[in-house]
């Protein structure tokens, strides 16, 4: 039989594991920050899992308006807030890996 000419997205699209155990697409993004942020600065792909419950961001400090400041001709505000980084909840829902560029020899 004769192959038919794919590119490596199409292929990885239809031929992964998710595809096969959940029946879901696989969802890929370019993050143009990735390029290059590898070691040796090869590309980074991001691989995860995109539920909800895997990730979350704090937020430990509301935001908290103080009453108004009048000053000439107007009024100053001063609010503050506090959110936490970004945290993984389970570490196997999301990873880095680095992807080698092939020798071309």
């Amino acid at each position: 039989s004769v192959g038919v000419a794919v590119s490596a997205i199409n292929y990885l699209k239809t031929n992964n594991i998710y595809t096969l155990m959940t029946g879901k697409e696989l969802n890929i993004k370019p993050l143009r920050y990735l390029e290059g942020a590898g070691v040796g600065g090869v590309d980074r792909a991001i691989v995860q899992e995109t539920n909800p419950r895997n990730f979350v961001m704090p937020f430990p400090l509301a935001y908290q308006l103080a009453q108004p400041v009048p000053v000439p001709l107007g009024v100053e505000m001063f609010a503050e807030y506090i959110f936490g980084s970004f945290n993984v909840r389970y570490p196997g829902s999301m990873a880095y890996i680095d992807i080698a560029a092939a020798d071309e020899s």
